[in-house]
Formats: structure tokens, C-alpha cells, sequence
């Protein structure tokens, strides 16, 4: 070899840190490995052999992670750093090898639907690539227009994105991979291709990432794409609210009410529409295929991404074997979450209002508190049983550039994790009383 990139693991005996909430044995690997293909990519190495480092699929994900670049809009002369052949080296694992690939492919074709300009990516748009993209596979793909979204009074949906002349698209995904009979799980996203806030708009600088605010919709496809190439035998459906959320003439107003389709009426607050109302539609629609367990993911609230920072995920649920699945995805994934509240009182503040079952404004209008947990508590509403857990991105929608293994721009996080718990729930681990057991962040549930 003409070039070697040498670097090192960290300290001997690495491995789950309860402390950090992940494993440090495979994130060690992913930022060695993604620091040393960085160096050689830039040296315009074209072939790159990579070591399994006793991990092949953590290498494959950091190799194939850190050369991504957001270059897919360049002209062929302007693409100055090419994407390098990425070969395992040695006789290791190589079905491990291609589970880890599976899982940054899908994690990189996030990142470019998160990456590209609202302009190019409007609510049609994403609707289109997503049927390119999954009609290649054997997942099913339903679009539901705006007139049934109007037939089925999903007012709620549709009073996010009635400002912008891009219609909202209710994109439903179906994948079948066991038994028909057995409950499947139900995953939505919110698809926002671009969030000015509506008549309440945000200020400019809030508004530089909102081309990534359909990291909800963006992550799921991914995963599903990836869930169809790994075979995996699970029952998934996946609802993507896709629109854009415009101050347009005909856009929803501050102290509106409006009627969901759980039969609820809901005050509209003076915020900036975050998604919520057409995630409450979404959630209630979801009740219809009797799942096991609903995930939802979305960038709802800044205060999140002031909370972690870019560290961490906000996730909220009552249903503790939820936690736990997710929390172990997280885990080996190294996209960390944090366990937020869902109290009663974080219900009162959305309740108790004269002219309306509920709003999406707190009743100290003035003085908001808790305004992460209370967002959350008003979609808990609209689910029937403690399945459902909701996943905030606001955090980790945008990479900063400090994880050696992703490039600064937006993150695709959490595609990954979502892979592997939608592993677990294929192939569970052993739950006693909602407790980890000891063996459980040793082995991939993919693996």
C-alpha cells in the first residue's frame, strides 16, 4: 500500500458506559475508523481497504458515513473530494460488514433528502422520491392527497400547511415481512420541507436548517429502505406528514380551533407552527392498524436543542419496555436519547379551556414552561394506549462537525437507531420487568 492511516481505539476493555449511555467499543471504532478514511479521502485516495477491527459492521458504519459528501447539486469539475471504493480488509465478518453498510447507506440518503434546498425538495417532490426510491423494494407505497385528508377531516394536518400552493401529501408505507395477523409497528414522521413558521414566522437565523425540518419523514424512508434489503421478518407502516408550512394568505391564524379527527377541537396558539397539529392528525390515524408500538419522529421543539444540545435526542413515553428497546438501540447506534417527562401535569397545562377540548398553547400564555414536555403531552392525546413513544430531533437534526465520522452539515440521526430497534422487535432480546439484561449491548439485534 502506497498510504496506511493509522488510528487508535481508545483504552483496552471498552464497552457499554452507563454513564455516556452507549457503547463506547463500537463509537470508538466508527470515529477511528471514519478519522483515518477522512485523511486518506482527502489525500484522493481512490480504493481504501478497512480493517473489521473485531467489529466489521461499527467499521463499515463509520467508513461509510465520513466519506459522504453533500456534493450531489455540483457539477462534475466543482466535485473537488471524490468518493473513494470503500473494500473490507482481512477475512472478517462480511455479513456484518453489509448489515453496517445497509445502515449508513440509509443514513446517507437521509442526509441528502435533509440536504437538499426547499425549492428542489417540496412536499411532491419528496412524495416522488420516496416512490422512486421504495418501488425498487418490496415495500408498498399510498399517497393520500389533499381532498382525503379534506374527506377524512384531518383538519388538524391540514391547518399546518394550508398557507403554502404546495399541496400536503399523507404518504403510508407498508411492509410485510412475517405474518400478516401479527400487529405491525407504526412509524411517523413529520415531513415539513421547509418551516417558516407560518403567520408567526421565525426570525432568519432560526429558519437557516428548516430545509432539514423533514428529518422525520427523511430518517423513515431510510430505515425502510434499509429494512427491506436486510430482510428483516417484522409487520411495519410507516405515515410521513409531508407539506410545507408557509405564511401564505390562506394560512392558518393565531386562536383558531379546529376540529381533529379524534373529534377534538384544538386552539391554535401564537407560536410558530412547530407540527404538531398535523402529527395529532397523524397519531390518530395511526390507532386504525392495531399496532404493537408507535414511534414518532420530529423536530418539535428548540428548547430540546438548547436542553442536549447536539448531543442527544429528546424521548418521551409512558411505556417503559419501550424505553428500553429504544434506549438499547441507542446504545449500540451511539445516536444517544434521553428519557424526558410525560407527567399529568404537563396535561393540565394544554387542558382546561373554555372554548376548546385542548390547545397547543399553555395556559400561562406569557410565562411558558416546560414547553418540550407540553408540546409532547398535547400529541399524547391522541393516542388510545401507552405504545406510543415520540423522539425530538431538534438536537440532533444538524451536525456541528465534532464526530469524526459525519461531516458538518445535517445528520440523518437517528436512522440508525431506528434500524436497530426495528432489529430488536425482529429478533427480541429477553425483557425481563423492563430491565437490560447484562448480554444485550454485546451483539447487534441486526447481527
Amino acid at each position: 500500500f502506497d498510504v496506511v492511516a493509522i488510528a487508535g481505539l481508545g483504552r483496552n476493555g471498552a464497552g457499554y458506559n452507563k454513564r455516556e449511555g452507549r457503547d463506547e467499543a463500537k463509537e470508538n471504532v466508527r470515529k477511528a475508523v471514519g478519522a483515518g478514511v477522512k485523511k486518506l479521502q482527502a489525500m484522493k485516495v481512490n480504493k481504501i481497504y478497512v480493517e473489521g477491527f473485531d467489529d466489521p459492521e461499527s467499521s463499515a458504519e463509520g467508513a461509510h458515513l465520513a466519506v459522504w459528501q453533500n456534493h450531489h447539486l455540483l457539477s462534475n469539475t466543482k466535485r473537488k473530494v471524490k468518493m473513494p471504493d470503500l473494500i473490507l480488509y482481512g477475512d472478517c465478518d462480511m455479513k456484518k460488514w453489509r448489515i453496517g453498510l445497509e445502515k449508513a447507506e440509509a443514513q446517507n440518503f437521509a442526509r441528502k433528502l435533509m440536504e437538499t434546498p426547499a425549492n428542489m425538495m417540496t412536499p411532491r417532490a419528496l412524495a416522488y422520491t420516496i416512490v422512486q426510491t421504495l418501488c425498487k423494494t418490496n415495500v408498498n407505497v399510498t399517497l393520500r392527497s389533499e381532498r382525503w385528508l379534506q374527506e377524512n377531516n384531518m383538519n388538524a394536518f391540514l391547518e399546518n400547511t394550508k398557507g403554502s400552493p404546495h399541496g400536503p401529501i399523507l404518504v403510508q408505507l407498508n411492509y410485510n415481512g412475517c405474518d400478516p395477523g401479527i400487529p405491525p409497528v407504526v412509524l411517523i414522521g413529520k415531513g415539513l420541507t421547509f418551516n417558516s413558521g407560518g403567520l408567526c414566522l421565525k426570525k432568519c437565523e432560526e429558519m437557516k436548517h428548516m430545509r432539514g425540518d423533514m428529518v422525520g419523514a427523511a430518517v423513515i424512508v431510510a430505515a425502510f429502505k434499509a429494512m427491506a434489503a436486510l430482510g428483516l421478518p417484522i409487520n411495519v407502516v410507516g405515515l410521513l406528514a409531508i407539506g410545507e408550512n408557509m405564511p401564505g394568505g390562506t394560512a392558518g391564524r393565531p386562536k383558531d380551533i379546529v376540529k381533529s379527527l379524534s373529534g377534538k377541537s384544538i386552539l391554535v396558539s401564537p407560536r410558530d407552527f412547530s407540527g404538531n397539529l398535523m402529527l395529532a392528525d397523524t397519531l390518530c390515524f395511526a390507532q386504525s392498524f392495531n399496532p404493537k408500538y408507535i414511534v414518532s419522529v420530529a423536530t418539535l421543539t428548540k428548547e430540546v436543542r438548547t436542553a442536549f444540545g447536539l448531543s442527544a435526542s429528546g424521548l418521551f413515553t409512558k411505556n417503559e419496555k419501550l424505553w428500553q428497546l429504544l434506549k438499547i438501540a441507542a446504545i449500540h447506534s451511539g445516536d444517544r436519547v434521553w428519557k424526558c417527562p410525560l407527567w399529568r401535569m404537563y396535561e393540565r397545562e394544554i387542558k382546561d379551556f373554555t372554548s376548546s377540548d385542548l390547545s397547543t398553547l399553555q395556559r400561562d400564555e406569557f410565562y411558558p414552561r416546560g414547553i418540550s414536555c407540553t408540546t409532547t403531552a398535547f400529541l399524547n392525546q391522541f393516542t388510545c394506549h401507552k405504545n406510543w413513544a415520540h423522539i425530538d430531533t431538534s438536537g440532533t437534526m444538524y451536525e456541528g462537525g465534532r464526530t469524526s465520522y459525519l461531516k458538518k452539515g445535517m445528520s440523518g440521526r437517528p436512522t440508525r437507531t431506528l434500524i436497530e430497534f426495528l432489529g430488536q422487535m425482529a429478533y427480541p432480546p429477553d425483557l425481563e420487568d423492563g430491565k437490560i439484561p447484562s448480554d444485550t449491548v454485546k451483539q447487534d439485534a441486526c447481527g
